[in-house]
């Protein structure tokens, strides 16, 4: 009796308390790393949970038979395990690229010339006064971009051995039924279909500059141009104030940005949505049944709340503004997103572990999106990979149809509107894993939905 198996369910049950362990773990470790790393370098976060991290218990789940009530728990739980054992697999490699990334070694040559790191080089390009000085700041992020980008093509190398050993196609695999080329066909047609708009509100931007430069892109993204109606500070108040009742009894965890422009406050709102879709979900069901680590509903939330300022009724009822400057500063917001939009696609095809930033693509991609290619030097550093992988680019492609049922059901200020909170509550406590998740996309389709509204907003 003693050498009997426990039941399907019991394991289940087991493994399901030892991987929302792990998971904090981890989260808790992202934490450190980010604002110490080399405090938290050399940690091991997820070694007392090995036992859910790696080949044997991914083996021992594929063989369990659970009820036809219980595989999709069982299936939920593969794709932990699948990503935690990623994760351990590569921690030291997270662990370097933070590191890397702290370290203070580029020299930057503008004002009192200094030596900043990869971290400070990114943000000084955004938050630069001037167009000279945003350059500068890009020439101090391409002199770290070798440095970084030997860390990143070492974790993608990783990534995808770790799918070859457990029988994947590709590391994405678990998380979608769409192949790797279906995926970068999805991410190709939606740049394809956003591409005239794209062209054409880069003219817009650029029409008065001799020599366009990438920094004229991210610098429009910021939307100086949008400046009414903002609050002086970004405080998880201010989204109490916007959303009645829609936080209460919710412990969030919000990244709040630093305030420059008005897509500042678009960043924050697309945190504190993704927030509550996470801390929506029931305590009392099984985590990884609620928690999908291929959390697309949760980048959909984030997609939807984040654009909340390019809609006429946001700028109106929430920022008090007058009709015109209202429909000044929605173009301006349809600008940010729309650069938000392609960047996702291009950091999907640039970061894909299976063709990791080619030479060509590269010079492509980013001429694409920045209107010029970023330098060389940038290529395998820039972007970095979205620690949830593709899913931001599936969330793109279906997140009409949720931002379309808001409206559709409550109207344009829906984010006032009572019976929205609780649509949006019940949605959020229920499984991670919406039913139209990780099927087959149509990429015509939806990037032509995506298009439209972007000409629609921008043409």
């Amino acid at each position: 009796m003693g050498d009997e198996r426990p039941e399907p369910l019991a394991e289940l049950a087991g493994m399901d308390r030892q991987i929302a362990a792990a998971a904090r773990a981890w989260r808790e470790h992202r934490a450190r790393l980010a604002k110490q790393p080399g405090v938290a370098w050399g940690q091991d976060p997820l070694l007392p949970y090995r036992s859910v991290a790696g080949k044997t218990a991914y083996d021992a789940l594929r063989a369990m038979s659970p009820s036809a009530v219980d595989l999709p728990w069982r299936d939920a739980l593969l794709r932990w395990v699948h990503v935690l054992t990623e994760r351990r697999i590569t921690e030291d490699l997270e662990a370097d690229a933070a590191v890397a990334s702290a370290e203070s070694s580029a020299r930057l040559d503008f004002a009192s010339p200094r030596l900043v790191s990869w971290t400070d080089a990114w943000r000084g390009i955004v938050m630069a006064a001037t167009r000279r000085e945003a350059e500068a700041w890009l020439e101090a992020a391409r002199l770290r971009g070798p440095a970084i980008a030997a860390v990143h093509r070492e974790r993608a190398a990783r990534s995808s051995e770790v799918a070859r050993r457990l029988g994947l196609a590709h590391p994405f695999s678990l998380g979608t039924k769409m192949s790797n080329d279906a995926l970068r066909r999805l991410a190709r047609a939606i740049l394809d279909a956003t591409h005239d708009i794209a062209r054409a509100v880069h003219r817009e931007v650029t029409k008065e500059l001799p020599t366009p430069s990438a920094v004229d892109a991210i610098r429009s993204a910021v939307a100086r141009d949008a400046p009414e109606g903002w609050p002086a500070r970004l405080t998880s108040h201010w989204f109490d104030e916007i959303f009645p009742g829609l936080t209460d009894g919710l412990r969030l965890r919000i990244d709040l940005p630093d305030v420059c422009g008005a897509a500042s406050f678009a960043r924050g709102l697309g945190s504190f949505g993704h927030a509550v879709r996470v801390a929506g979900a029931a305590p009392s069901l099984p985590f990884a049944w609620v928690h999908d680590p291929a959390a697309v509903d949760p980048h959909r939330f984030a997609l939807v709340f984040g654009g909340l300022p390019a809609q006429v009724a946001f700028q109106r009822r929430v920022l008090g503004l007058s009709a015109r400057v209202a429909a000044a500063q929605t173009r301006a917001m349809w600008r940010v997103n729309l650069l938000e939009v392609r960047a996702i696609a291009v950091r999907a095809l640039l970061t894909d572990p299976l063709a990791f930033a080619g030479a060509g693509d590269f010079e492509e991609l980013t001429g694409a999106l920045f209107g010029v290619p970023l330098p060389g030097d940038l290529r395998g550093a820039w972007p970095s990979r979205h620690p949830d992988g593709w899913v931001p680019l599936l969330a793109v492609a279906t997140v009409p149809s949720l931002a379309k049922d808001l409206v559709s059901r409550y109207d344009d200020d829906w984010f006032k509107n009572p019976r929205a909170v609780r649509f949006l509550r019940g949605r959020a406590s229920g499984p991670g894993r919406q039913d139209s998740d990780g099927e087959e996309i149509d990429a015509a389709a939806s990037s032509r939905a995506l298009a439209f509204e972007f000409e629609r907003a921008l043409g």
